[in-house]
């Protein structure tokens, strides 16, 4: 808006005619620019993941209270119903809203080649309002995506989202029956299966039942891929703070204010689930995106991780 002021300025254009020139111009940034913000983000190491563990680990080191009431079983772990119910509600909240909760991942097929290979048979587990499968679906003309939720508002919305960009023709749905289970045997075996910020969502011991159930669902040859909070994410510190303490070790697990369940995981860890599914690690590292705030003079450091995991051939 600072722009579309300055050309009214400079060139007496209306106001409105400034904001219509201000965002011609951004839209037709060259394809070449896009693609590098793309990789940037994709291989983002704005900043060191050891340094920051060595500077936040201490704020968030959970209090010998906290650690008692862990022990002793005080804080009761969330039932997975309950959970399913909460993002129920979620995304009947947010179907109406003007604009997407979660917008489509455009980059994913960069992010992932694995996604580019054709005749590509594709499951993603907790899809959402089908930000992943629909980039999927719009950047290979080839692949095929079977999309499971627990939710049943999710998967609708996937459906919707999907068939309105007239891809319908390559998706199929579930709605899943246990969190734990991706999807009936039936629709496998998967070329790729995809877990995008929904193990960190399930409670307790699941999301290693998960993996072992995803990892049966894979051709040899193929792979998990993974994206989803690490260690000392904001938001990791964020709930610390808040949040209350399920489980400290082997990575922390809360439940946030609004009922959530919330896990940060390390590559130590999601590699170690892995291997217990049977799965070797491909491709593994920390994400670490600095974001700018310039309304709050803030920087907001998000960690993700980021994981292949191929099933043996």
């Amino acid at each position: 808006m600072h722009d579309a002021r300055a050309l009214v300025a400079a060139i007496g254009l209306t106001a409105g005619a400034a904001l219509i020139l201000l965002l011609h111009r951004r839209l037709r940034r060259p394809l070449s620019h896009q693609v590098r913000t793309t990789a940037r983000f994709h291989d983002s190491n704005d900043f060191d993941w050891a340094e920051l563990a060595a500077r936040v680990e201490p704020l968030v080191r959970p209090p010998p209270e906290a650690l008692k009431e862990v022990a002793c079983a005080s804080v009761p772990p969330p039932r997975t119903d309950d959970q399913i119910a909460r993002w129920q509600q979620h995304f009947l909240k947010h179907a109406e809203a003007p604009t997407p909760f979660f917008k489509e991942r455009r980059s994913l097929l960069e992010e992932f080649p694995r996604l580019c290979a054709a005749r590509l048979r594709v499951l993603e587990v907790g899809c959402g309002n089908g930000s992943s499968a629909l980039s999927v679906l719009r950047g290979n003309m080839g692949a095929q995506v079977h999309a499971t939720d627990p939710s049943p508002a999710a998967v609708e919305q996937t459906c919707e989202a999907i068939g309105v960009a007239g891809f319908g023709a390559r998706l199929t749905t579930e709605v899943q029956r246990l969190p734990t289970v991706p999807c009936s045997a039936r629709h496998g075996p998967f070329d790729v299966v995809m877990i995008l910020f929904t193990l960190s969502a399930v409670p307790g011991d699941d999301d290693a039942a998960l993996l072992v159930h995803a990892s049966k669902l894979l051709r040899p040859g193929g792979a998990v891929l993974v994206r989803d909070y690490g260690l000392y994410d904001m938001r990791h510190r964020k709930d610390a703070r808040t949040a209350r303490l399920l489980r400290a070790r082997p990575v922390p697990e809360y439940l946030r204010p609004g009922g959530m369940h919330r896990r940060y995981y390390s590559l130590e860890h999601l590699g170690a689930l892995g291997a217990s599914a049977g799965l070797v690690v491909e491709e593994s590292r920390y994400l670490c995106v600095r974001l700018r705030n310039e309304k709050r003079d803030l920087n907001m450091d998000r960690v993700y991780v980021h994981a292949v995991l191929a099933k043996p051939g």
